[in-house]
């Protein structure tokens, strides 16, 4: 009898959630689609650290299991490679916390279930596929890891106004070798963007960087909780994690060029809600302060009901001036039914897009200040643009797209390399026996994301 297909999706201490950053998101869109295609799917999420979110998710049919890696010591021989480059797996073994324990479990795995897919989600689990020989393996790209890296780097010398350490300078140029090594080495590389997917084959020389989009956990639009422009106020929603790149460059952005240009009456109804964990830190405290300064500026944290969110907001600001990967909260903002303004650089990589009907772009302060101003005034256009966002979800992002092409990218890839997981039968015992091998304290449940 033919063995089902199966596929195991590595996480290393996040879990596909319905809200949260858009890594949380892209492994949901993800383990979704394989249980579309009808595989057998195991996430294996690796734990290195504390304080996490519980899974949320409850993708049906999906089964979780944690690996526990957090008393995995890191030898003074592999600090010492990772300080010289060489040899380049102690390296890693230095670099990512955990990749013992994962590569192990790694191995566990293709040998109960020779064949199968070996999805990683992100470079911290994709890493391990340099290590392990005779692998289906596919790396899921979020962005490009040096590139992100290196953005967050600059931000920190502006605002503590030092030059780069030498600490900082070492991480980036490791993280260009283990990304290069990856995309070769894994049979797909699964990018977000198209632009992500270009960049991966002219700088790492990764013919099998590919695109697949990333569908929303929630594809039809919550209910309006106030109408358009509703109680005399023009409610505006910045999201994101604040610390992060694309974040602090955007809000950065509004509160230097564009809030202090809006006219009296526009900036007197309108509300700024920013939605986002705020971690500390000198980029938070940075934004804190600089948001201080508005009366209409709100800082919400992380907030559990998203849909809410956008049920109540009349638009949502993208301003960012430097981007990597794809910013994910406008893809869900169209699958939640509301206009998005945004600059181009942070837009980049999303298709379809026409601005003016189905998004609108801005490049400058001025820019923004005019259609903020107009935004606020007309509920036609924020309707159209909600219409039209929307559509353009349904064409280009819906989870039966993204499920056929990953069916049809790992068809191209793989062929009928994946219709089995090998001779030999793998059942949840077998799994169970390879978890307890590779774990201090494997379970079923989830720990804290």
């Amino acid at each position: 009898m033919e063995q089902p297909k199966r596929a195991f999706l590595y996480t290393v201490d996040f879990f596909p959630q319905k809200d949260g950053a858009g890594s949380a998101l892209r492994t949901y869109s993800n383990a979704r689609a394989y249980l579309e295609l009808g595989y057998e799917t195991e996430l294996v999420h690796l734990q290195t650290g504390s304080g996490f979110r519980d899974y949320e998710a409850d993708l049906a049919g999906l089964r979780v299991v944690t690996i526990d890696a957090r008393e995995e010591k890191r030898s003074s021989f592999l600090h010492a490679a990772y300080l010289v480059g060489f040899p380049y797996r102690a390296a890693c073994g230095f670099f990512y916390k955990g990749h013992a324990t994962l590569q192990r479990a790694v191995r566990d795995r293709e040998a109960r279930c020779p064949g199968a897919i070996h999805h990683f989600e992100m470079l911290p689990a994709a890493h391990v596929a340099t290590c392990v020989k005779k692998l289906n393996s596919v790396w899921s790209c979020h962005d490009i890891p040096s590139d992100f890296v290196e953005y967050e780097i600059g931000i920190d010398t502006e605002v503590e106004g030092r030059a780069a350490r030498a600490w900082e300078l070492r991480k980036v140029a490791f993280l260009r070798r283990v990304e290069r090594t990856a995309a070769r080495k894994c049979s797909l590389v699964l990018c977000i963007s198209r632009a992500d997917a270009e960049t991966a084959r002219a700088r790492w020389g990764s013919e099998n960087a590919e695109l697949l989009p990333i569908s929303m956990p929630y594809e039809a639009p919550p209910a309006r909780l106030r109408p358009w422009l509703g109680g005399a106020t023009f409610e505006v929603l910045h999201l994101g994690q604040i610390h992060h790149v694309p974040t602090f460059r955007s809000l950065a952005f509004l509160f230097e060029q564009v809030l202090p240009r809006l006219s009296p009456e526009t900036a007197n109804r309108t509300r700024l809600n920013i939605v986002g964990p705020i971690i500390g830190g000198s980029r938070c405290a940075r934004l804190q302060e600089m948001g201080a300064r508005f009366p209409q500026v709100k800082f919400f944290g992380r907030v559990s009901d998203l849909q809410s969110v956008y049920g109540w907001n009349d638009l949502q600001i993208v301003a960012a001036t430097e981007a990597t990967g794809l910013r994910t909260r406008i893809v869900e903002s169209f699958a939640s039914g509301v206009p998005v303004l945004s600059s181009s650089v942070a837009a980049q990589g999303i298709e379809g897009l026409r601005d003016g009907e189905n998004i609108v772009l801005a490049d400058d302060a001025a820019k923004f200040v005019a259609e903020l101003e107009r935004f606020g005034r007309e509920v036609g256009r924020l309707e159209s643009l909600a219409k039209n966002g929307q559509k353009l979800y349904e064409e280009k992002y819906s989870r039966k797209l993204v499920a056929g092409q990953l069916e049809q990218l790992l068809e191209r890839y793989f062929g009928q390399k994946v219709a089995t997981a090998g001779p030999r039968h793998c059942d949840h015992a077998d799994l169970e026996v390879a978890a307890d091998r590779t774990a201090n304290r494997p379970t079923t449940s989830v720990a804290d994301i």
